[in-house]
């Protein structure tokens, strides 16, 4: 009976082994099965749509979040953060943007383009034009945009040819740009630009 006995308890722990071992596995997949839900879910939930009350929130933040932007001028430049962000494209933590040695408030007040050194060209107007908020956000009086003068002085010069090339490729016909002789085509060209420089700084 003595040697039934040890392999009756050999049999019965190795069920319990063999028991335990299932039980770990099974613990062990749930564990990975779960997991990559979880990280599933981490993934998709930035892009899933947000509730109507969500939206709302986030809205209301992002207008609370703005109203304290018009109140701080971090870098006591005179530019409320507001304005530096939204308007005029610069930095609301450096007080000379463009590192030329002025101030960006003096260069606004100076009808200069804050994101531009003194003394360099740039191409186009960054103040009023760099978010759909711009045109619409209300801008403080005395601070002006930069002049657009300086900005069709220097976008101006195309030559006529480059000028039909681009308008053939966007599917104008050629007899109707034939039409037009090379003078009046860079005339048109740089009074629909001025149209289109000043309707962008509204």
């Amino acid at each position: 009976m003595e040697n039934q006995n040890p392999s009756l308890e050999r049999v019965k722990t190795q069920t319990q082994v063999r028991v335990g071992l299932v039980v770990v596995v099974f613990l062990a997949a749930a564990s990975i099965v779960l997991g990559a839900i979880q990280i599933s879910r981490t993934i998709k939930a930035p892009f899933l749509p947000k509730s109507q009350s969500e939206a709302l929130a986030d809205l209301s933040t992002e207008e609370q979040r703005k109203e304290e932007l018009k109140k701080l001028d971090t870098d006591k430049d005179g530019l409320t953060d507001y304005d530096e962000t939204y308007i005029y494209n610069t930095s609301p933590f450096i007080e000379d943007s463009d590192s030329d040695g002025l101030p960006d408030k003096a260069e606004v007040l100076a009808g200069e383009d804050p994101n531009c050194p003194k003394g360099r060209i740039c191409f186009a107007p960054q103040a009023a034009t760099s978010t759909p908020e711009a045109a619409s956000a209300p801008i403080d009086s005395e601070l002006p945009l930069p002049s657009l003068d300086k900005f069709t002085g220097v976008l101006a010069p195309v030559a006529a040819g480059d000028l039909r090339k681009q308008l053939e490729a966007s599917g104008l016909s050629k007899s109707m740009l034939d039409s037009l002789t090379d003078k009046e085509l860079q005339e048109l060209y740089v009074e629909t630009l001025r149209e289109v420089l000043a309707t962008s700084t509204r």
